[in-house]
């Protein structure tokens, strides 16, 4: 699309949208993808539509994800915030689901933390 819109180098639309040649070079590699903020005027410059941009990429703009994510540190959770977070992720996951916690430390559960039907 650089090359369809007149811009025979990387250097050149990295100049253009205030960012590195090197930034480029990773898009266009696949290894990153453009941020939000920059989709409107890389669009402009390149005569395209912004949704277009990432679906050409391989990205669906509905499931794109940040690059910037840290693993969560679950490991951190005692037992019990860990089956609430569960509790809460689960019910976020699956609205329409029923979820609920089968005791806390102590209870009888036979193995069941969380429960989700």
């Amino acid at each position: 699309m650089r090359l369809q819109a007149g811009l025979a180098q990387q250097s050149e639309l990295a100049s253009l949208l205030k960012t590195s040649q090197q930034t480029i070079s990773r898009w266009e590699q696949g290894l990153s993808r453009p941020r939000d903020k920059q989709l409107p005027l890389l669009g402009k410059i390149l005569k395209i539509d912004p949704a277009k941009l990432l679906t050409a990429a391989g990205y669906d703009q509905k499931k794109a994800a940040a690059t910037f994510d840290q693993q969560f540190p679950l490991e951190a959770l005692n037992p019990d915030s860990f089956e609430r977070f569960c509790l809460y992720f689960l019910s976020n996951l699956y609205p329409t689901a029923k979820v609920h916690r089968a005791g806390a430390q102590g209870h009888t559960q036979d193995g069941i933390d969380v429960e989700l039907t």
